[in-house]
C-alpha cells in the first residue's frame, strides 16, 4: 500500500488513524462481542418459550401505536414469569448493546473526524 505523504500533517493523519484503529480492535471489539454473544444467547432462550411468529403476527393487526404498546404489556405481565424474565431480560441485553456499540462508534468516529482535517 504505497501511500503518497506530502507533509508532515498527512503523516501524523495516517499514523494516528491506524492508532485509533488498531485501539478500537483490542479494546472496544472484544465487548462488543461478548455482549453480542449474551444477546444472542438471550433471544435463543426467548425463542424456546416465546412463539416469536405469532406474537408478530397478532402485533401487526394493532389499529394504532397505542394499542400495539398496549398489546406488548399485557402480553409481557399476561406471560409465565420464567418468560417474562428472559424477554425483559432480552430487551435489556438488547438496550445496553445498542447503547455500547453507538457510544464505541461515536467515540471511534469522533477521532477520526478531528485526525482526518
Amino acid at each position: 500500500m504505497a501511500v503518497k505523504i506530502r507533509n508532515y500533517f498527512d503523516l501524523k493523519d495516517r499514523v494516528m488513524q491506524q492508532v485509533y484503529s488498531i485501539w478500537f480492535m483490542r479494546r472496544m471489539l472484544p465487548l462488543v462481542l461478548v455482549e453480542a454473544v449474551f444477546l444472542g444467547v438471550a433471544v435463543r432462550l426467548a425463542d424456546l418459550y416465546v412463539s416469536f411468529g405469532n406474537v408478530l403476527g397478532n402485533f401487526t393487526d394493532m389499529p394504532n401505536i397505542f394499542a400495539a404498546g398496549k398489546f406488548v404489556l399485557r402480553a409481557v405481565l399476561d406471560t409465565e414469569f420464567a418468560t417474562g424474565v428472559v424477554v425483559l431480560g432480552g430487551v435489556a441485553l438488547g438496550m445496553l448493546f445498542l447503547r455500547h456499540t453507538l457510544r464505541s462508534t461515536q467515540f471511534l468516529l469522533r477521532r477520526f473526524s478531528i485526525v482526518s482535517r
